[in-house]
């Protein structure tokens, strides 16, 4: 078991490492520290870029957010970043997010910052991957942590 899961065990009993294999991810799941030059390729070159305010490092990260289980083996999921794609932080006009301090179910961690749902992009991966995996488990939002509904405006092939 890796160092990262048995500090998340070890800080939130309730925690239930099942919760975190990829093949028992629910929708709305949330991912943490998805690394940027892994999001650059599953998107082609579009996000995260400078366009969407600032300068973003290759070796940062990035959250993604399921929407969408596809069978058994595939997984969609849209990016999340802490601009609302217009280059700032404050309107949420054309972005649904996720509230600052959301309670999230399943380890009971609570959202660092308001978290755009950048629904204008989608990084498809199997559960098998390479990119997202246990370690990068968050927890589960709430409806009711998610202010507006554009998440569900992407189009499903």
């Amino acid at each position: 078991m890796s160092r990262r899961i048995q500090d998340i065990l070890r800080h939130d009993p309730r925690f239930n490492p099942d919760y975190a294999e990829p093949q028992n991810w629910e929708e709305r799941t949330c991912l943490m520290g998805i690394r940027n030059r892994d999001l650059l390729r599953y998107t082609q070159g579009e996000f995260p870029r400078q366009g969407w305010g600032k300068d973003v490092p290759q070796n940062g990260t990035h959250p993604l957010f399921l929407v969408e289980r596809i069978g058994n083996w595939g997984l969609r999921f849209i990016p999340c970043s802490s601009c609302d794609g217009d280059g700032d932080s404050g309107n949420a006009a054309t972005c649904s997010f996720i509230r600052k301090d959301t309670l999230l179910l399943r380890t009971g961690k609570r959202m660092p910052k308001n978290t755009y749902l950048v629904h204008q992009f989608q990084v498809n991966l199997d559960v098998d991957n390479n990119v997202a995996g246990r370690e990068h488990y968050f927890g589960v939002v709430p409806e009711s942590g998610i202010v507006g509904n554009a998440h569900y405006a992407w189009e499903k092939p």
